[in-house]
């Protein structure tokens, strides 16, 4: 009944589609299986390239289950958030994250199981030829 949060930084591939949107979702269980929802929240605030000023941190993106079966033991599922907007942004760029399971607010009060979150996201190229690509 509780929130939780975990935090990290992500940097963008040099192989990254630049200024191309990127899709996070996580991969998860429930060991007691339920109908009762369990709340998760993503936050992302773009820290951009070197010389850039990191930007707000965005509103909350609410996650939608897309994949397992909630109501199964142990069941992989995914959950996505939808997509973050990269405008602006090139090859190497880094994004803060913070991930929050709402304990106090879902309808479920048994443990979940976080396996890991992870970006999707176009390439357009096998990388750069410097370590710090023009903009």
């Amino acid at each position: 009944n509780a929130d939780r949060i975990l935090c990290g930084v992500a940097q963008m591939p040099h192989a990254w589609l630049r200024a191309s949107a990127i899709k996070p979702h996580i991969h998860w269980t429930k060991p007691t299986g339920s109908a009762d929802e369990v709340s998760w929240e993503f936050y992302t605030r773009i820290i951009g390239n070197p010389g850039d000023s990191p930007g707000a941190w965005s509103d909350p993106m609410v996650g939608v289950i897309t994949a397992g079966d909630q109501t199964a033991n142990d069941d992989h599922l995914l959950t996505s958030f939808g997509e973050v907007d990269m405008t602006g942004t090139h090859e190497s760029a880094m994004l803060a994250w913070r991930l929050y399971r709402r304990g106090s607010t879902d309808a479920d009060a048994s443990t979940v199981r976080l396996l890991e979150l992870d970006f999707h996201y176009q390439i357009e190229k096998l990388g750069t030829t410097t370590e710090i690509p023009a903009p």
